[in-house]
């Protein structure tokens, strides 16, 4: 493995993070590294991290010492509340990763019995967040609030309608029995982590960059273009195909925003909102029951991507940036996960040859 280089946004070293040649990354450095590809697809580009940051360290400075004492300090540097090392001190060198959507005590025992088994499991990493990563979830909306700006939503109604949201999602998690996996990665000593909002940069950016350079012109279109990700015709094969919920697929799309970011959904009127600054169709990971009503009122056309299958495009799209070359770190799917190997077109390479073996079929 090649000497790590840290990037402009410097990372507390507390985890163990260290610059000198290892033969394995180690956990510190694994998540330093995730941070990073974070801010490397962040819709609020480096100017917009570091305001965020200058204002985090006043908000620090203005607290009360009772506050200061319990402060989680790695926010002075991290602007993902939800990327964290949950248990472990970061030391730990990372000769495999147990990687899933949704990783929690069920994969935390499995990662366990694997490593009963003679396999590698170095730790367990989760997209969705436990803990204290759950905890201050909502503070990640700051990212939605920057998306929408750049919209059009005036500043004002983007920074209003996300505060709402904001104070909703923090009393949701305050009562939420959010330790149970962490607890259980303690008894069982198994390294344990999460990244949230940094892979959901990253499957946002990706797809907005790839839908605008498109240009489609029909919602058809667009669903073509999802389908020639991995990730998409993986869940279709599993039955959960990306769905068109408003609209048809006759109908032309417009100007598209990728919702897929921020930490979770906005408020029902922030769709009307967008409707009203010249969005036409949303791209979204999921969408409850009750904003449907809302979207169509605002005549929005409505692709659900699929969430596991985003989620999953996200993972990868990260692990793309943060993993080593070659296959020192192995990964085992689980939990809703599937590797795709974007480097060097390792996933272009295994679609193409799964598509060859079914024209070989159809020849027989």
């Amino acid at each position: 493995m090649s000497r790590y280089r840290p990037s402009t946004f410097r990372i507390r070293d507390h985890h163990g993070v260290r610059d000198e040649k290892e033969e394995h990354m180690n956990l510190g450095q694994f998540y330093k590294k995730c941070v990073e590809a974070g801010i490397q697809a962040d819709p609020r580009g480096k100017a917009g991290i570091e305001r965020y940051l200058k204002a985090e360290k006043k908000r620090h400075e203005a607290l009360e010492r009772f506050e200061k004492e319990n402060y989680d300090h790695e926010r002075l540097t991290n602007p993902y509340t939800d990327v964290r090392i949950l248990h472990g001190d970061g030391k730990e060198p990372l000769k495999g990763l147990l990687v899933g959507i949704d990783a929690y005590q069920p994969e935390l025992m499995l990662a366990d019995m694997l490593r009963n088994r003679g396999e590698e499991v170095s730790a367990v990493l989760t997209h969705h967040p436990a803990g204290f990563g759950i905890k201050r979830l909502a503070e990640v909306l700051d990212v939605a609030t920057e998306q929408w700006i750049a919209l059009g939503v005036p500043p004002h109604i983007a920074q209003n309608l996300n505060e709402e949201r904001l104070e909703e999602v923090v009393r949701r998690f305050h009562v939420a029995n959010s330790d149970a996996a962490v607890d259980a990665a303690r008894l069982l000593n198994m390294p344990y982590m999460c990244s949230h909002t940094a892979a959901d940069n990253w499957v946002a950016s990706h797809l907005q960059k790839k839908l605008d350079a498109a240009k489609p012109h029909l919602i058809s279109d667009v669903l073509e273009l999802l389908y020639e990700e991995p990730e998409y015709r993986h869940q279709a094969r599993l039955q959960a195909p990306p769905m068109l919920v408003t609209g048809k697929k006759t109908t032309r799309c417009g100007r598209i925003f990728v919702e897929m970011t921020g930490g979770v959904m906005p408020k029902q009127q922030a769709f009307e909102e967008l409707s009203r600054y010249g969005i036409s169709t949303l791209v979204v990971m999921h969408m409850p029951e009750e904003a449907l009503a809302t979207v169509k009122k605002a005549s929005l056309n409505v692709i659900i991507a699929g969430h596991m299958a985003s989620d999953t495009m996200g993972m990868n799209l990260m692990l793309d940036k943060v993993l080593p070359p070659g296959d020192s770190i192995k990964i085992f799917e689980c939990a809703g996960f599937k590797r795709f190997d974007r480097r060097k077109g390792r996933a272009a390479r295994s679609s193409k040859k799964k598509t060859a073996g079914r024209a070989r079929s159809r020849k027989r």
